[in-house]
């Protein structure tokens, strides 16, 4: 079994298409990691202060907000009326005794947030300068209030974190579920795999299979991880990530205190319970995983050609991508905790999707974890005790029939 599996990693990763591959997400680490300098290249408007023309406010007050050492928003009076600014500018800011920003969108919040504290911060550099006495009574003035007009709907608040997540985990699935598969069918239909058959048995090729594909999956996280970790640290060398996380924030990727990567690594939560969640979410990811591949194997195990393992394989991918849809549209907090979203993140399959977004938007119990999890390893323990024993029948099967004939093959022999 260890020379199968070494043999077949060796094929997965010393051949032209995968170094090829490699390189390329090598460069597109690279890319990411120095994204700021090229927009600032090819795209510097994209850096640049959003323009906020101001309606009844003096001269002063434009002047001052706009010397404020601040890179977010450049104030420009207009001599325009509030209608005809709203219909001309993206952003008027109205002055009457109160601040009222109008725009057909929402400004983002941590714009809002930043807005609100530099007209702020000019009010009470007012309120000194008109009477030194006065500072003792900044303590107790009402907090300045920007109200926020749109002509449009505010849209719905994105879960960021979990969609990309889910959207990684899916992608991950559909890249690596059929990687197996399509092995074994190239096999059979090169009259390879009856020649390894004469030195090892079918359930040993099963399992060296399920090994090798498995390892194949960690190994490439592992590269990935190796490619970006390298370009971090040659761009913490250069400026510790500021341009970078400063270019984020102007493009409203993140909103974050932190400048630097150092003062991000050190708010970063590496508690034990951290570590619990992110091994959590790795087990019910491989477990998913492996469970796909088991499956996949048993069936390609009665394909003989590679024109019928697309056939059987786009089932497949029409299944993952409904779990895929079903998951977003259970993506809140109340699903996941108490409604449909809940229930089906037990399920084996389901799993794999459900339970990590369950762990990063809800609390996940002890005894709801064990019970998942058990769920999970139950299940793969019954298609490797099952799996393997069909599989020893589907290999020295030639037939090459339809999926619904090889589904009733499978239930008549099992």
């Amino acid at each position: 079994m260890k020379e199968l599996i070494k043999f077949s990693l060796r094929r997965r990763f010393f051949n032209k298409t995968q170094i090829f591959i490699n390189l390329i997400l090598f460069t597109a680490c690279a890319l990411l990691l120095f994204a700021d300098h090229l927009i600032t290249c090819f795209m510097p408007s994209m850096l640049n202060s959003i323009n906020i023309h101001t309606v009844a406010m003096p001269q002063s007050m434009v002047q001052e907000l706009n010397e404020t050492k601040q890179s977010f928003f450049y104030f420009q009076p207009t001599s325009r009326s509030l209608n005809k600014a709203k219909k001309q500018y993206e952003y008027v800011l109205f002055y009457d005794g109160e601040f009222t920003l109008h725009s057909e969108y929402p400004l983002d919040e941590m714009k809002i947030v930043a807005l609100e504290s530099l007209l702020e911060q000019y009010r009470q550099t007012q309120i000194l300068k008109e009477n030194k006495e006065s500072a003792a009574l900044l303590a107790y003035a009402q907090p300045l209030v920007l109200h926020q007009k749109t002509t449009a709907q505010k849209q719905e608040e994105r879960a960021g974190i979990v969609f990309m997540v889910v959207t990684g985990i899916y992608f991950m699935m559909l890249s690596f579920a059929t990687t197996v598969a399509n092995e074994v069918v190239y096999e059979k239909a090169t009259k390879t795999l009856e020649l390894i058959l004469t030195s090892v048995s079918a359930r040993t090729h099963f399992l060296s299979k399920l090994l090798s594909g498995w390892l194949t999956v960690l190994l490439q996280c592992a590269i990935s991880g190796g490619c970006l970790l390298f370009w971090t640290l040659i761009r913490w060398q250069i400026d510790n990530g500021s341009g970078l996380l400063k270019a984020a924030k102007s493009l409203q990727l993140l909103s974050i205190k932190e400048a630097t990567f150092s003062q991000v690594l050190a708010h970063i939560d590496l508690s034990f319970d951290f570590l619990l969640l992110l091994l959590g979410i790795a087990f019910f990811l491989l477990a998913g995983m492996l469970l796909i591949q088991m499956l996949l194997v048993v069936i390609s195990s009665f394909i003989s050609s590679i024109e019928a393992a697309a056939a059987i394989q786009a089932p497949f991918y029409m299944i993952l991508i409904a779990v895929y849809y079903l998951t977003l549209s259970l993506n809140d907090p109340q699903h996941m905790s108490q409604g449909i979203g809940y229930y089906l993140s037990f399920l084996p399959f389901l799993s794999m999707l459900m339970m990590p977004c369950r762990f990063l938007m809800t609390v996940v119990t002890v005894p709801e974890f064990l019970l998942a999890a058990f769920l999970a390893v139950a299940s793969l323990t019954a298609v490797l005790h099952y799996g393997g024993a069909i599989y020893q029948r589907g290999v020295l099967d030639y037939s090459n029939k339809g999926f619904l004939q090889i589904m009733k093959a499978i239930c008549k022999r099992s």
